[in-house]
């Protein structure tokens, strides 16, 4: 598996087409003043020439609805939707992302979060450039910010860089399995044709990537690793909020394809060889075969980190960590697995 997201990655080039075409970003945000503070004006200096932006301020109790009238005062064209109920067989956050959408006006959708920053005013522009006239999903990269020096920023940071690795990889080989709603392009006819969210309004999480896993197909799909396509997201505070949020979105995981599924749980399992390996030939006293296998292992993981930061441009510090972070990505693994065999479900966004 390794060789196969080695040999992807380092093939992949940056498409340039040249269409403009109109787009409408929507946001869904609930109880996000502060980040809203920072996202709005971000979003109206993009060089791009045609689009809109829809917020949908989903029954937020802080002043996210002042600061909302206040930036409309300013931009004319930010377009904002309230929502005061949620249906009860619908995720507050699904509801809030399909009312947003119903809103728009174009036909290219872009995705983001409240509380994520666009990486450059050319963020719009870079997405556009990797829509041919038959790309009808744009996966883009949405790192973690590494601003405190402890174990969950460099894990987050980590984790992160992994499933990008993964997910990016396996869409560029024509197998698309998920994407990240911090940062993701479709269009809205292919969404709706779909159904939407119908076949899973209810669950929380998911509105980024069950709709890939489902409707997105090989030929219809581009990444883009491009630095200034990214958007940049801040790592949670504490251990309790990260684990929260990755089982909702654990729980979003068993609405995938049931192949997916299987091809997944061989992204896992290559993983787990490697220290299963480990363990029979300590009992045997094999140590230098022990080395062999950790050394193979850590050059291909070393090479493939290296060329997927160098081409995002997100050179990092952390090489030295890898020592200790890989095997805490094994247990982490672990732990995620048992958390959605027998975890009890997150039903709520914020």
């Amino acid at each position: 598996m390794l060789v196969i997201f080695l040999v992807s990655i380092y093939r992949y080039e940056n498409p340039k087409h040249t269409a403009i075409f109109p787009i409408s970003v929507v946001i869904a945000a609930r109880n996000e003043y502060n980040y809203l503070q920072q996202l709005i004006p971000i979003l109206f200096q993009q060089d791009y020439k045609n689009y809109e932006v829809i917020i949908v301020n989903d029954r937020s109790y802080d002043n996210t609805k002042a600061l909302l009238r206040y930036w409309q005062s300013k931009y004319p064209d930010l377009k904002v939707v309230h929502i005061e109920n949620t249906p009860a067989d619908w995720d507050g956050k699904k509801w809030a992302v399909y009312s947003g959408i119903l809103s728009t006006q174009h036909e290219h959708i872009v995705l983001t979060d409240a509380d994520c920053l666009p990486r450059s005013f050319s963020w719009l522009s870079c997405l556009a450039q990797h829509c041919g006239a038959d790309t009808h999903w744009v996966l883009g990269y949405s790192p973690y910010v590494n601003y405190k020096k402890n174990l969950l920023s460099y894990f987050t940071y980590y984790e992160t860089l992994w499933t990008a690795i993964y997910y990016m990889s396996l869409a560029h080989c024509g197998i698309p399995y998920m994407a990240v709603g911090r940062n993701l392009l479709y269009r809205k006819s292919t969404f709706l044709k779909h159904g939407g969210f119908s076949d899973f309004c209810h669950s929380c999480g998911g509105d980024d990537d069950i709709v890939v896993n489902r409707y997105a197909k090989g030929g219809q799909v581009a990444i883009a690793l491009k630095s200034d396509s990214q958007t940049i997201t801040f790592p949670l505070k504490n251990f309790a909020l990260w684990i929260k949020q990755k089982r909702r979105h654990l729980g979003a995981s068993h609405y995938y394809l049931s192949y997916k599924k299987y091809l997944i749980g061989l992204l896992s399992l290559s993983h787990w060889a490697v220290y299963l390996l480990f363990f029979l030939v300590w009992q045997r006293d094999w140590w230098q075969t022990i080395l062999l296998l950790l050394s193979v292992r850590y050059i291909l993981t070393s090479i493939i980190i290296y060329i997927f930061t160098k081409k995002t441009k997100l050179y990092n510090d952390f090489w030295w960590r890898m020592f200790f972070l890989e095997p805490l990505f094994f247990a982490y693994q672990l732990v995620q697995a048992t958390l959605l065999t027998l975890g009890k479900k997150n039903n709520e966004w914020k």
